[in-house]
């Protein structure tokens, strides 16, 4: 059993390049992609349903975003990775939106992170 004092993992990245996407390339001709692009437009929550066999079984949501970009995203998803436990599935691997709902009165997206293993 490991030191339960450690740092937990950090959310890997797992987005493959996206469609439009800038990149830069340094000294040694290494392409680097900004992920300066935003993969859901206009206002919208986060919400992780929360899974007792992978983790705490407590649920996750954002706060209220606007089209965040994908380093948002990814704060986000290490939110959500501490709040759960669920270190299980760390890559990060898109976003999905999967309804609309009314919070504090505006109506909103509701998204859920596409996690992998």
């Amino acid at each position: 059993m490991g030191n339960m004092n450690q740092t937990p993992p950090t959310v890997v990245f797992s987005v493959g390049p996206q469609p439009g996407e800038r990149h830069r390339t340094d000294r040694h001709g290494i392409k680097t992609v900004l992920r300066i692009n935003r993969p859901v437009h206009g206002r919208l929550i986060i919400r992780h349903e929360g899974d007792a066999f992978f983790g705490t079984g407590k649920a996750w949501q954002s706060r209220v975003m606007s089209s965040p970009t994908w380093i948002q995203l990814h704060k986000q998803a290490q939110n959500m990775l501490e709040a759960t436990g669920d270190w299980h599935h760390m890559f990060l691997e898109g976003i999905q939106v999967i309804g609309t709902e009314q919070v504090k009165g505006e109506t909103v997206q509701v998204c859920r992170f596409l996690m992998g293993s």
